[in-house]
């Protein structure tokens, strides 16, 4: 599953200055193949801890291709990064706002170690 353009996660992601590779036509959250996803050639795939708790490395196995850790993260091998990120942060409206926004600020500077609960 992924958050389409027409979604708070994305919004709030792009005014963090963060683009979503996710073609604006699909529906709000597209059900995409790990190849399909792989395949929009983002350069970052976030692993939200919420709504699902996604755990990397275990659900890189679906995966095409071998992911080798990178710090907090995990890159393949030629290929994008792959963070898991804190799910409550960016996706809890209106909430979390201030707080998401510095977060995907620091998640696209690099500057922010993800906190997952």
């Amino acid at each position: 599953m992924a958050a389409g353009p027409a979604t708070y996660l994305s919004e709030l992601l792009c005014h963090a200055g963060l683009a979503n590779a996710v073609p604006a036509a699909t529906a709000r959250y597209p059900r995409l193949s790990p190849a399909e996803a792989l395949a929009l050639g983002a350069d970052l795939h976030l692993f939200l801890s919420e709504p699902y708790d996604f755990r990397l490395p275990r659900d890189l196995e679906a995966f095409p291709g071998s992911w080798e850790p990178e710090g907090e993260s995990w890159r393949q091998s030629g290929g994008p990064l792959a963070l898991r990120a804190d799910g409550e942060i960016l996706a809890w409206y209106p909430a979390r706002i201030v707080e998401g926004l510095r977060y995907a600020a620091g998640l696209r500077s690099g500057a922010v170690v993800p906190r997952a609960r």
